[in-house]
């Protein structure tokens, strides 16, 4: 069965896959969609071109990272099926996610606008993270590999065809990145890969700063006549500013992207999750928040942004896995994780400032009393010589009636926090801290309650 350029491999089977449409070709080779004989299922199959199959090193490689991935279940990896191979060709099957890439939506619709991007990148990132968490490193990072689905919007990251571990056994083939073989898109090449140099989660986050400056700018920041030309940019060239194509963004946002797409890998940001822990200042996505908590220690996991859509600043903790049970505490927007405490000190400056000013009303209050006493119980006389009754007092307010709304937000470390009741967002509370005014997102997970005031309790 020879290599397919043309496809020609329309209506064959490769294994248990009958390949029943050509829906795509790069330089990895041909993708079809087909049909799974055995479970009566559309699966997506990519068959990669002799060249590369004829490596044995590469092949190695390539058949040992699609199983790693295929172990891992995340709703935004594309799930791998089978590893297989047929009369010199090696193929894998993959879920097949209907709807269109990245790319052709970008080319449809244009750039992203702030809430959209971070709905994608947020998934994205999540796919990401994933990966890196098991050694793995993606190396072709582009929004041609992100399918977005149709209906659901769900962005799946697709194509491992290059990855690779990030730590190799002991004695293991590097493969053909050590024989000075470069492999990717040169668009979205980091530097260390356009010099043949080892390539770890950074690169990828690199890649990853690439796509996102397509997402916002609708072009690549390094665009040449030649593919060597966009890779001596890569390692030359400073990225033009986003300012400069896109103006009115967040400058928060800016500087994460441009950050991203520093030349040296130390100057970037360390993991997928530090990312998301800037981005979540942008912006509220679950995606985003739940990578962000994973970068916070135990005790600060409060992650602090804009909710997507809302004017207002909010602020959700997010609960803390794993055996030891979570603290939390709440960060005022711009804060470091750090400085968690703050809460309880404003809090308590409060309380004191309030407590003084009723110790002087009281004295105010004494010192008028004893002012009106000097005139007799019974009024003094006007300039007639006639006895004037003081006016009778003003009838007392009425009782204020309690908030039904108030609550006491009691957090794992047994602080306790007066806050009203907004509403809920599935297991998220949205209240209003009564210390400082401001809207947050708290997740009452372990350890947290909210429960009613005393003077409400004991009605």
């Amino acid at each position: 069965m020879s290599d397919d350029k043309s496809g020609t491999l329309t209506g064959q089977r490769l294994g248990t896959y009958q390949l029943r449409e050509k829906i795509g070709q790069g330089g990895m080779g041909a993708v079809y969609k087909a049909r799974d004989l055995s479970l009566d299922r559309v699966a997506a199959v990519k068959v990669l071109p002799a060249a590369l199959a004829a490596d044995k090193v590469y092949v190695q490689r390539f058949v040992r990272e699609a199983r790693a991935i295929a172990k891992l279940s995340h709703r935004n990896l594309v799930h791998i099926y089978h590893v297989g191979q047929r009369d010199g060709l090696y193929y894998f099957a993959m879920e097949f996610v209907s709807g269109r890439t990245l790319r052709q939506q970008l080319a449809a619709t244009g750039p992203l606008g702030v809430e959209e991007f971070l709905r994608v990148a947020g998934q994205v990132l999540s796919a990401l993270g994933r990966i890196h968490s098991i050694g793995v490193t993606h190396r072709d990072v582009k929004s041609a590999n992100v399918i977005v689905e149709a209906g659901t919007g769900r962005a799946v990251l697709t194509d491992f065809g290059l990855a690779k571990e990030q730590k190799s056994e002991p004695g293991a083939p590097e493969g053909l990145t050590a024989a000075g073989v470069v492999l990717g898109t040169p668009e979205y090449m980091s530097p260390e890969q356009a010099e043949g140099r080892p390539a770890d989660a950074r690169s990828d986050l690199y890649s990853f700063g690439v796509m996102a400056y397509e997402m916002l700018a609708g072009q690549v920041p390094f665009r040449a006549p030649s593919a060597l030309a966009v890779l001596r940019k890569h390692v030359e060239a400073p990225p033009p500013p986003l300012a400069g194509i896109r103006p009115g963004l967040p400058p928060a946002l800016e500087a994460a992207v441009m950050r991203l797409l520093a030349k040296k890998p130390d100057e970037r940001h360390r993991s997928a999750a530090a990312l998301a822990a800037d981005l979540v200042r942008v912006g509220h996505t679950p995606e985003l928040a739940e990578l962000a908590a994973s970068e916070l220690g135990p005790t600060e996991r409060t992650i602090v942004g804009p909710g997507l859509g809302a004017a207002s600043t909010t602020s959700r903790t997010v609960p803390v896995a794993g055996p030891a049970s979570p603290t939390a505490a709440t960060v005022p927007a711009g804060s470091a994780p750090g400085q968690t405490r703050e809460f309880g000190a404003r809090r308590g400056l409060l309380i004191a400032a309030a407590a003084a000013a009723g110790v002087l009303i009281l004295i105010l209050g004494l010192a008028l009393g004893l002012r009106g006493c000097r005139h007799g119980a019974h009024g003094k006389p006007n300039n007639g010589g006639e006895i004037v009754q003081p006016p009778p007092p003003p009838p007392p307010p009425p009782p204020t009636k309690p908030d039904p709304r108030a609550r006491i937000l009691v957090l794992p470390d047994k602080s306790r926090h007066p806050v009203l009741l907004l509403g809920w967002d599935g297991s998220l509370a949205r209240v209003k801290d009564q210390a400082d005014g401001r809207e947050k997102l708290v997740e009452i997970g372990p350890g947290a309650a909210l429960e009613l005031p005393p003077e409400t309790a004991t009605r």
